[in-house]
């Protein structure tokens, strides 16, 4: 009822997770265009695939965020390649880019009182397992067994998936004895900024 009294000209879906939208939009015979952001076994999550092969129909063009989901478009759900375009993510670039790298660099690291010399890895991402949540903590164990004299910190920015996977990841970092070294920040709306403070992405 909404799009049909604004007179929508055209549907834009952002994720496999609106699928059953999709599919009951499909009777307004709009066009649709669906940008797809996931790779085949997070599709497959939503039961089975299932909802995305009954909707896949009705999107007239598909935009993948990566060759990989494209290549996943066509091998896995038949998408036809013509009607896909690759238009990878990005991160708009900041102007004066150098000095204001510099600048986040040396505010963040003082705002998490990481010391001078601190070599810092980082991730940006939901938390959770096909994000490789667990590979970061063996991670950081693994560096601070191999280098214990360097000072290594690891930084992730995102939220968890849910609130048993904060729990479980808080558990695997004390268990480890790293809950000094290893900091799971949250969600930044800023976080350009703490990208900023990493050495290794």
């Amino acid at each position: 009822n909404y799009a049909r009294r604004r007179k929508i000209d055209l549907v834009y879906a952002n994720t496999v997770a609106v699928a059953e939208e999709v599919e009951a939009l499909s009777e307004l015979a709009l066009p649709m265009v669906w940008h797809i952001h996931e790779m085949p076994f997070v599709i497959q999550s939503f039961d089975g695939g299932q909802p995305f092969r009954n909707a896949s129909r009705f999107a007239c063009a598909y935009i993948a965020a990566s060759e990989g989901v494209k290549h996943g478009l066509m091998a896995d759900y038949a998408v036809p390649v013509q009607k896909i375009k690759l238009v990878s993510t990005f991160i708009s670039p900041v102007e004066n880019e150098v000095q204001t790298i510099k600048t986040n660099r040396e505010s963040v690291r003082k705002e998490l009182a990481l010391p001078a010399n601190a070599f810092v890895a980082g991730m940006c991402g939901t938390i959770g397992w096909r994000k490789g949540a667990d590979l970061f903590i063996t991670v950081a164990k693994h560096l601070a067994t191999e280098f214990p004299d360097k000072v290594v910190y690891l930084l992730w920015i995102g939220a968890p998936e849910n609130d048993s996977t904060q729990n479980q990841v808080d558990h695997d970092v004390q268990v480890a004895g790293l809950a000094n070294r290893v900091r799971f920040i949250g969600v930044k709306s800023d976080s350009i900024r703490y990208l900023a403070a990493l050495d290794v992405f």
